[in-house]
């Protein structure tokens, strides 16, 4: 059997490829198939500039850095349950809540996630 792929438009990119498959038996009966596929390039999305960073600097708070404005700063106990939701104002910002192990969620304002754990005492 032999193989024979032709590729046409946006090599090594997206867009619409059209494969050719001809096929050829040991008699050298020959057969086409024609076939068109829509490639589209997703992956991980853009990281930060800097990695979000949060921290306990002091009993009871925590300190989110690295974050843009206009996104949102969510803390959850181990069950879950949301402790602290919170808009972010700028880069870095302090935060009260409860002691002990935490979930965090940062959502920026152009939707890009961060996520973590920290430790509150």
């Amino acid at each position: 059997q032999l193989v024979h792929f032709h590729l046409k438009d946006k090599i090594g990119g997206e867009g619409v490829f059209t494969f050719t498959h001809v096929f050829t038996d040991a008699c050298g009966h020959t057969d086409t198939d024609v076939w068109e596929w829509l490639v589209s390039i997703t992956g991980v999305g853009e990281e930060h500039a800097e990695r979000v960073l949060v921290t306990c600097p002091a009993s009871s708070e925590v300190e989110v850095r690295n974050a843009s404005s206009g996104g949102e700063f969510t803390l959850c106990d181990v069950q879950g349950r949301v402790v602290l939701r919170e808009p972010m104002a700028g880069a870095t910002q302090r935060f009260t809540c409860p002691v002990g192990l935490h979930l965090w969620r940062l959502v920026d304002a152009r939707g890009m996630v961060s996520n973590g754990r920290v430790v509150v005492r």
